[in-house]
């Protein structure tokens, strides 16, 4: 398994396609960082974590083009041959596509902190509320890296796996964002004359319930809700969340994932062993 895992990691490394994805991230954030001008006050805890959506869309399409090349070249008959078992395989791809997103997620963060340091941004957060997030933005990525390894270990087609894995990511992160929209309106909103008047964007009740549960359940609406995690109040957050609202961080959000890793990690596990390999 290690020597599988070894040459897998080598492969992903020695690929183009993760370095273009790294080389995309860090040219968004400086356009936004260096490129740009901005007439409010700017932070580089302004940054941080914008970059999860596009993370993710990086990854439905590296992911399909990494494993699907396992099929189409018939690697996988000869790892089979070789003595690998499927269960081994499948694990494998998904460490390698776990690890393209943790590369992909450091580029990300990185590149926001370089950047910063080069315009002269201060970083408004301490140390350990910035591990905190990034952890909690990891446990999404590893959930959206394992649901792609489903979709290419199953569909075997590196273009099928890309199409299904980019449609289903710019959907979900649609989705996502207009929910994560509901969630910021406000109750009240001032008019021009200064008089405030409830604000009908606003949700509350059941249709609170329903957003925190999309957003707890999607690692997608959870990209487009990773920003806004570090503007939160002590209020805010215990009304953006279903379950742990007296904790001080979305941990909730990486039981979530985990648990989706596992369910997903299982299903795919158990239709690859019954598949039929050409």
């Amino acid at each position: 398994m290690k020597k599988l895992l070894s040459a897998e990691l080598k492969r992903a490394f020695c690929s183009p396609l993760l370095w273009v994805g790294v080389c995309v991230i860090v040219i968004i954030h400086l356009f936004e960082i260096l490129l740009s001008g901005y007439g409010f006050y700017i932070s580089a805890d302004t940054f941080l974590f914008y970059g999860t959506p596009a993370i993710c869309v990086c990854l439905a399409v590296c992911i399909p083009l990494h494993a699907g090349q396992e099929f189409e070249v018939r690697t996988v008959n000869h790892k089979i041959i070789a003595g690998y078992r499927r269960k081994q395989i499948y694990v494998a791809e998904m460490v390698v596509a776990m690890v393209c997103g943790l590369i992909f997620l450091l580029a990300d963060m990185g590149s926001v902190l370089l950047f910063a340091m080069i315009k002269k941004l201060s970083l408004d957060m301490t140390f350990g509320k910035l591990a905190v997030y990034f952890v909690i933005c990891y446990s999404c990525i590893i959930a959206v890296s394992t649901l792609f390894t489903t979709i290419v270990m199953v569909m075997h087609k590196r273009l099928h796996s890309i199409a299904v894995a980019v449609c289903l990511t710019l959907l979900a992160l649609q989705i996502g964002g207009n929910t994560v929209s509901a969630l910021k309106q406000p109750e009240y909103r001032v008019e021009k004359g200064g008089s405030v008047v409830e604000n009908p964007l606003h949700i509350d009740g059941a249709g609170r319930a329903v957003a925190n549960i999309h957003v707890l359940l999607s690692p997608f609406a959870q990209a487009k809700y990773h920003p806004e995690m570090q503007h939160e109040t002590p209020e805010i957050k215990a009304e953006n969340s279903l379950v742990c609202k007296g904790m001080t961080y979305h941990w909730e959000f990486c039981m979530a994932n985990l648990i989706e890793t596992l369910v997903l990690a299982q299903i795919g596990i158990s239709i690859f062993k019954k598949q039929n390999l050409k």
